[in-house]
């Protein structure tokens, strides 16, 4: 049972920085959170309090878990998410090249955010046998990062 506490508090904990992310950095967090249940014997996901999907435990594929990857996704993760909130926090009242320049990066850090974001529901995925991944939607959303007076996203710290 400590193996499936132990997946459950792991994808509790990265389910819910995707969440942030994709409400904080992405806008979307119109869908609400997907929420993650210990059932009897089965992970229950529900958001707004509609069942999902459900995972019995005797389909874990723990064997499929790659801590390593999920260990580089998780260092990339948090330092990239931490760039991003430095460069959203700058002065944009600088000159307009600067505002350009700024924005570039901006897209450049939200781009990669969504990549690892997107790589480590995959592994969630393989490990849970089940397509977790479908209920987030990380593809970016065609931007016009030319336009200096586009409104900022804001951003929070991603905190473990």
């Amino acid at each position: 049972m400590s193996t499936i506490n132990s997946i459950h508090a792991m994808v509790v904990a990265w389910l819910g920085r995707t969440d942030r992310f994709l409400a904080e950095v992405l806008g979307r967090g119109d869908r609400g959170p997907l929420d993650i249940a210990i059932a009897g014997d089965e992970f229950e996901f529900r958001r707004g309090g509609n069942l999902v999907a459900s995972v019995p435990f005797d389909r874990l594929r723990v064997t499929s878990w790659d801590q390593q990857r999920f260990d580089a996704l998780e260092r990339r993760i948090v330092a990239t998410w931490s760039i991003y909130e430095t460069l959203d926090s700058a002065d944009l009242w600088s000159t307009e090249a600067d505002r350009l320049r700024l924005e570039t990066q901006l897209e450049i850090r939200r781009r990669s955010l969504s990549r690892d974001f997107r790589d480590l529901l995959r592994l969630v995925d393989l490990t849970l046998g089940a397509r977790v991944s479908d209920h987030f939607p990380l593809r970016l959303r065609e931007r016009n990062t030319r336009d200096p007076r586009a409104p900022s996203l804001g951003s929070r710290a991603l905190s473990a």
